[in-house]
């Protein structure tokens, strides 16, 4: 049993086919003798990884190079854009107006390899020769 699991949890995961078994047939089901559920999931899903970039370039444009070469690159290490904003709204608290872009991975492995990843280094060249800012952040979500 996982000890990451809170214990009342784990209680129940324990317990749950000998309350099964003695519960009444109509309770149970029309056998009373039915096999118990399946146990229930004891690990937790695999967290993901995530890349958030928050920039402002002079000129926009001229990150085409390295979108094109980045969008194949973050494939490999089984990344997916799943945010691109040009534009957010800031709907409270200090505006952050910045492009955003969000980048999603299986683990947060995963997406520290990438980012550490000597071809990123390469590509990374053609975003830092330019004149802007950005921000980026790695963490660990679902």
């Amino acid at each position: 049993m996982s000890q990451t699991l809170p214990a009342a949890r784990r209680l129940l995961v324990a317990l749950l086919p000998a309350v099964w078994l003695a519960m009444p047939p109509a309770v149970a089901g029309e056998d009373a003798a039915a096999t118990p559920p399946a146990a229930i999931e004891t690990t937790a899903p695999a967290r993901k990884g995530y890349l958030l970039f928050r920039s402002r370039y002079a000129d926009p444009e001229a990150l085409r190079p390295y979108g094109r070469a980045v969008v194949p690159l973050a494939a490999k290490f089984g990344g997916k854009f799943i945010a691109i904003a040009d534009a957010p709204e800031p709907v409270e608290g200090t505006p952050d107006i910045r492009r955003v872009v969000i980048i999603e991975f299986p683990t947060l492995a995963a997406a520290r390899a990438f980012w550490t990843s000597a071809e990123y280094a390469e590509v990374k060249k053609l975003r830092e020769q330019l004149p802007g800012e950005i921000d980026v952040v790695l963490f660990e979500g679902r």
